[in-house]
């Protein structure tokens, strides 16, 4: 009871003035310097016969994030010519403080606050997920079975296994455990608050910087749902997504797909220079010229000959080698609509099962780039 009462005492003593988060001093004083020079390039524009709905949810803690759903806010604003838009965040107001002077200095000054907008109906709204939940819950019979799930036929089961892969921090889900029911109460939670929201006024266009995990996911289908055209700002590229169906979810590389799509049906370059393009653009990322950090990672260090390679592992100089690289086995991987396995763990089982397989072969098993971030050291080292 204390853990929900605490949150609602801050928020009204912030709102009365007698209380404020403590900011840390550097950061904000860069905010200050950001929004003093960021003003000045935007200019207002009139709100017109469209609203703009933005996901603010990580703005607080990643700035680019921000930068990327700002961006493209006013970039639909002025195509629009106007267009009248909103911050959507879970929490309360006084989380958000420096992101509201960030968002502001784009003269985006409108936000809804969830958790106090639907203050009143929070217990009818918990009620309802958990039982809704729970009823699905003990229907379960393996871990599977969780890639089934559906909320008034909307795919929500790829969205609850990736979190509780991200909460545990387990490579797969061997057993039913009680991380599964928290995660899908919490989802059933989202889905009810988030077509209240989108009930209570129309959007035409919703603008996130994620498609996975229920927080950021569920959104994106409800809002499709709704038919509001979603884009998803990412760091490399940016997605846009008009419909939903089962073969047909929003996700990064579902995404992608749509892009090439897109690019290929307006046939302006042709497979000559269209395969340049790709040697030119694999060229970058193996010679590590890409400013992303998995690419960095990836492709820097030593670079082995052949001979260098059969001496590091101690193989003879004639030795067939195969290599299998890894993912990042928590980071959302169902981020492909059309995975064969349960997840990247698995999937790697199944590979390394293949290559059991083939005999007189020596087979190098590489992790991800960024395996240590996710504290996946000793996994497929």
């Amino acid at each position: 009871m204390k853990s929900v009462l605490v949150p609602i005492f801050r928020e009204m003593a912030f709102l009365l003035g007698l209380w404020r988060p403590r900011v840390e001093l550097l950061l904000d004083e860069a905010v200050n310097r950001f929004v003093a020079i960021n003003s000045k390039f935007w200019n207002p524009i009139g709100q017109g016969a469209h609203s703009i709905l933005v996901e603010g949810h990580l703005s607080e803690y990643g700035p680019n994030y921000l930068f990327r759903t700002a961006l493209a806010a006013k970039s639909v604003q002025c195509t629009l010519g106007g267009a009248e838009v909103d911050v959507v965040v879970n929490g309360f107001s006084y989380h958000w403080q420096q992101a509201r002077k960030g968002y502001g200095s784009f003269g985006i000054t409108k936000w809804v606050f969830l958790d106090r907008k639907f203050l009143l109906l929070s217990p009818l709204i918990w009620i309802l997920a958990l039982s809704g939940s729970c009823w699905r819950f003990i229907k379960l019979r393996s871990p599977e079975q969780i890639l089934e799930l559906h909320l008034d036929g909307i795919k929500v089961a790829d969205l609850i296994y990736d979190e509780v892969m991200r909460t545990t921090k387990q490579p797969t889900i061997s057993v039913l455990i009680s991380a599964v029911l928290k995660v899908m109460v919490r989802c059933w939670r989202y889905y009810i608050q988030y077509h209240l929201l989108l009930s209570l006024k129309t959007y035409s266009y919703y603008i996130a910087t994620h498609t996975v995990y229920p927080e950021y996911g569920l959104l994106c289908r409800v809002a499709l749902q709704r038919k509001v055209t979603v884009i998803e700002t990412t760091e490399i590229q940016m997605s846009v997504f008009r419909s939903i169906g089962q073969e047909n979810l929003p996700t990064y590389h579902q995404g992608v797909k749509l892009a090439i799509r897109a690019e290929l049906a307006l046939n302006e370059v042709s497979d000559v220079e269209r395969e340049e393009r790709a040697r030119a653009s694999l060229l970058r990322r193996f010679n590590s010229e890409l400013d992303q950090t998995d690419t960095i990672k990836a492709y820097s260090g030593k670079v082995y000959t052949r001979s260098d390679l059969t001496t590091a592992l101690s193989i003879r100089s004639d030795a067939k080698i195969g290599f299998v690289v890894a993912h990042v086995f928590v980071d959302s991987p169902h981020l492909s609509p059309s995975m064969l396995h349960a997840d990247y763990y698995r999937w790697l089982e199944t590979t390394i099962d293949c290559c059991a397989k083939a005999h007189e072969m020596v087979w190098v098993v590489k992790p991800h780039p960024s395996s240590a971030l996710y504290g996946e050291g000793g996994y497929g080292g």
